[in-house]
C-alpha cells in the first residue's frame, strides 16, 4: 500500500523507506533492496577487475539514502569511502573513470555483513527518547572506568580486587603511550560494554521492535561524534567505533546519541583516576651497561633501588 491508500495497513512508504507502525520499525523498500541485491554480489568478488569510481559512488549513494533502513550503515559504507578521496585539482568528471581496487576490509568482512542485512531486510528500529539503559564512563591518564545504571552510592579510594558495580581497566605502559584522550574515551566506552554485556543484554527492550536503546553519557566531544556518526576519520578511533558496533549489531542494540556531562559532574571521574602501584626492578643487563657507562664503577642496591 502507498501513503494514499484506502486499504488498512500497517505499513506505509514514505520518503523512500517503508515504515511499520506496529513493529515500530523501517524497512527497506523492494524495488530498491532489488537494486542493491544486483549491484553488491560484484563488488565481493575478488576476481572481478577493479571498478571505476563512478560505480562504487552510486553503490555508496544508495546504501547511505537507506541510513534510516539499515542499522550501522555508516560504518558499512566507511570503508568503501577511505578509497574515494577525490585527489586535489583532479576534476569529478575525470576521476569518475579511474579504477580502483576495493580495501579487503569490505571484501571481506563489510561487503558480507551489509548483504545479510539487506537480505534479511530487519529493519531499523525507531529511536525512542527513553532509552532501557544508561552506560557511564570516563577515562584519565592511567585508567578507565564505568558502571551501569545510577551512580553507585559509595566508590572505594582505590581499585578493589573485585567490584560488581564499577568496571575498571588500567591501562597497560602500551596503552599509556597513546596520548589521546579520545582514544582513551572510545576505549572506556568499549570496555564498558564488554565488561556489562550480561547486564545490558538482560535489560527490558522495546516491546513491539524488540530492539534495546543503550544511552551513554560521556565528557569528550570528540567521542561522542564518533558513536553518534559511528565512525571518523582518524583510523585509530574509526577502528574502535567499528568494533563497537558491530559487537551492537548481533545483538540488536542501538546507541542513542551520547549525553555530554562536564567533566566536574562525571560520576565515573574518580575510579579513572585510580592509579595501581607497580613494582618495577632494573634488569642485571641494563645495570651492567648503566655500571660501564658510569664514572664510578660500583653501583649497588641503592642505585637499583632509587632506578
Amino acid at each position: 500500500p502507498t501513503r494514499r491508500s484506502s486499504d488498512l495497513s500497517t505499513r506505509v512508504e514514505v520518503l523512500g523507506v517503508v515504515i511499520d507502525s506496529f513493529l515500530m520499525r523501517v524497512f527497506i523498500p523492494q524495488d530498491k533492496r532489488q537494486a542493491l541485491l544486483r549491484l553488491l554480489p560484484p563488488l565481493l568478488d575478488a576476481s572481478r577487475p577493479p571498478f571505476l569510481v563512478g560505480h562504487l559512488l552510486t553503490v555508496v549513494g544508495k546504501v547511505n539514502s537507506l541510513f534510516h533502513a539499515i542499522p550501522h550503515v555508516h560504518i558499512f559504507c566507511r570503508s568503501l569511502q577511505a578509497c574515494l578521496q577525490k585527489p586535489q585539482g583532479v576534476e569529478w568528471r575525470a576521476f569518475k573513470q579511474r579504477s580502483l581496487h576495493l580495501p579487503a576490509e569490505f571484501v571481506q568482512q563489510d561487503g558480507p555483513d551489509l548483504l545479510q542485512e539487506i537480505l534479511t531486510n530487519r529493519g531499523k528500529p525507531i529511536r525512542h527518547t527513553a532509552s532501557s539503559v544508561t552506560l557511564t564512563t570516563d577515562a584519565g591518564p592511567y585508567a578507565a572506568a564505568g558502571f551501569v545504571g545510577p551512580s553507585p552510592e559509595s566508590l572505594p579510594s582505590s581499585p578493589p580486587a573485585e567490584c560488581q558495580t564499577v568496571w575498571y581497566h588500567h591501562f597497560s605502559p602500551a596503552e599509556q603511550a597513546q596520548t589521546s584522550s579520545n582514544w582513551r574515551e572510545l576505549t572506556a566506552v568499549e570496555g564498558a560494554l564488554l565488561a556489562f554485556e550480561e547486564k545490558i543484554l538482560t535489560a527490558e527492550r522495546e516491546p513491539r521492535s524488540g530492539a534495546l536503546f543503550v544511552q551513554t553519557r560521556l565528557d569528550n566531544m570528540t567521542a561522542i561524534s564518533y558513536l553518534f556518526k559511528e565512525g571518523g576519520r582518524v583510523a585509530p578511533l574509526n577502528d574502535i567505533a567499528r568494533r563497537i558496533f558491530r559487537w551492537c549489531r548481533p545483538r540488536d542494540v542501538h546507541l542513542l546519541r551520547p549525553t555530554y556531562v562536564p567533566s566536574k559532574e562525571m560520576e565515573a571521574d574518580a575510579p579513572s583516576r585510580w592509579r595501581v602501584q607497580h613494582d618495577y626492578f632494573l634488569s642485571n643487563d641494563a645495570l651492567e651497561r648503566l655500571c660501564r657507562r658510569s664514572e664510578e664503577r660500583r653501583v649497588g642496591k641503592e642505585c637499583r633501588s632509587r632506578w
